[in-house]
């Protein structure tokens, strides 16, 4: 991983002073819809107006430098985002997965359980469900 130097790590810095000093300061909202409102406005007025940096507004340099280079998200079928597994739980109360041991409550054990997986990342919760 390369080091930032001073310089660099201080940009992100200025956009959140940026922010502050412009928008968030003595700011007063009755809620999140309005704030919501504000801060769209506030990103338009922005990225319309000519950064001294880039000698253009971001959105001209977005049009011509990056939009063109965006391709379509590809459909995705859920099912293949969250597949659904059978596994059957030890007389100890584990399952096996991704070669590691995962404790099941012990009303399942000697049963099968029907178990979640997020795009094939280790289980952090699973929702047990008993197969019939």
């Amino acid at each position: 991983m390369q080091t930032l130097s001073g310089k660099d790590k201080g940009e992100g810095r200025e956009a959140l002073y940026y922010i502050q000093e412009h928008l968030l300061k003595g700011l007063e909202v009755e809620g999140i819809a309005r704030f919501d409102g504000l801060l769209y406005d506030f990103t338009e007025r922005y990225n319309k107006r000519t950064h001294s940096d880039l000698g253009e507004s971001p959105e001209e340099r977005f049009m011509r430098d990056e939009k063109p280079l965006l391709r379509p998200i590809p459909e995705v079928e859920p099912a293949e985002i969250f597949p659904k597994e059978i596994r059957s739980v030890t007389n100890d109360g584990y399952i096996s997965w991704a070669g590691a041991l995962y404790p099941v409550p012990m009303k399942h054990c000697l049963r099968q359980v029907k178990i979640e997986t997020l795009l094939e990342r280790p289980l952090r919760s699973i929702q047990w469900m008993a197969v019939s």
